[in-house]
């Protein structure tokens, strides 16, 4: 009786003798060819792939570049202020006064707070880098 007939499929059951499962030759090959025999120091490389690896380089960093100018004019919240803008002077004071301030607040040794920590006030001058004036 024919095997297949037999066991009601349409592939024999049995293997062929020599023959192997094909889950066993996944493996992949490897290929080869000329140039693969050779080592790597003595392949001359393609003037064409030297070309195009340099353009994609310099296109790459180009990219990098204008996307770095592009973060530096973005602004995540709000209105920029920039040395044009009519509240610069303003911003500049502030920030300068909050840096002063907490470099203060940092060089005193931790205490409670006193009711007199919340009403107390200093005016102070600075000049146009920073510095206080005194």
């Amino acid at each position: 009786p024919d095997v297949a007939q037999a066991s009601g499929r349409f592939s024999p059951t049995v293997a062929p003798i020599g023959h192997r499962r094909a889950s066993l030759n996944l493996a992949r090959r490897t290929t080869r060819s000329m140039q693969s025999d050779a080592p790597r120091d003595e392949i001359l490389p393609d003037e064409d792939a030297i070309r195009w690896a340099e353009a994609y380089r310099q296109k790459r960093a180009s990219k990098r570049k204008r996307k770095e100018e592009e973060d530096d004019d973005r602004v995540l919240v709000g209105t920029k202020v920039d040395e044009s803008h009519a509240n610069w002077v303003t911003a500049y004071n502030m920030l300068t006064g909050i840096r002063v301030s907490v470099s203060r607040t940092n060089a005193k040794l931790d205490r409670e707070l006193t009711d007199a920590d919340f009403e107390a006030k200093q005016k102070s001058t600075f000049d146009i880098t920073g510095n206080e004036l005194v």
